[in-house]
């Protein structure tokens, strides 16, 4: 029905009219001659047999407009397994395998736009929810501790503005980095999210 590349520009993604086939992403390395027939490398569909219609790509997300199911947002970093990140539904008493519903997407840095072929203009946020469990200055090894959670894990990127990026771990379900060389207690910190949203913690000094 629709395609888009990925930022990287080594995948083609595409949606399908049939229910069972959903978003595919298909590898363009494999393409070794005009004639090799190519292979999705990954596929998603959303469960509900609602067919979809087009698609934007923004960043490592794909945002899927999908007729009766509106609008499904879709983790692209690792084309060969694609995971459900977030959803919006134009029509939620309803579904099945009608073309209306859901039509146009148009992401921004803040925003993503969908039309809807009966109801309209709909603006949606999507964006994360941070929430800061620690941020410690040790003024003896000049070190900055933080840890927070997001509502997006553990999909989402979060880092520290001016410090760098924090690490998920799957066992506390939480992101956290130990930042060196920091000599001055920075007294605040802005934590951020790569789809959208940012949290400000009070540093402590340990």
């Amino acid at each position: 029905m629709h395609l888009a590349f990925n930022d990287a520009g080594t995948h083609v993604i595409t949606t399908d009219w049939q229910t069972y086939i959903g978003l595919r992403t298909w590898n363009l390395a494999s393409i070794v001659s005009p004639t090799t027939p190519m292979v999705p490398q990954a596929q998603y569909t959303s469960g509900s047999g609602t067919r979809m219609h087009n698609i934007r790509v923004l960043g490592k997300y794909a945002y899927v407009s999908h007729f009766m199911d509106g609008l499904r947002i879709v983790d692209i970093s690792n084309p060969a397994s694609l995971l459900s990140v977030g959803w919006f539904d134009t029509r939620p008493t309803t579904g099945g395998t009608s073309v209306w519903g859901g039509w146009g997407v148009w992401p921004t840095s803040t925003n993503v736009y969908l039309t809807d072929s009966d109801n309209g203009l709909y603006v949606l946020d999507f964006v994360d929810t941070i929430t800061p469990f620690q941020a410690d200055w040790k003024n003896g090894n000049n070190t900055l501790t933080v840890q927070a959670s997001s509502t997006g894990a553990p999909s989402v990127e979060l880092s520290v503005a001016g410090f760098g990026p924090l690490t998920y771990s799957s066992t506390t379900g939480k992101y956290s980095a130990v930042f060196t060389g920091v000599t001055v207690n920075p007294g605040s910190i802005v934590i951020q999210s790569d789809i959208g949203g940012r949290r400000i913690a009070t540093v402590r000094r340990r």
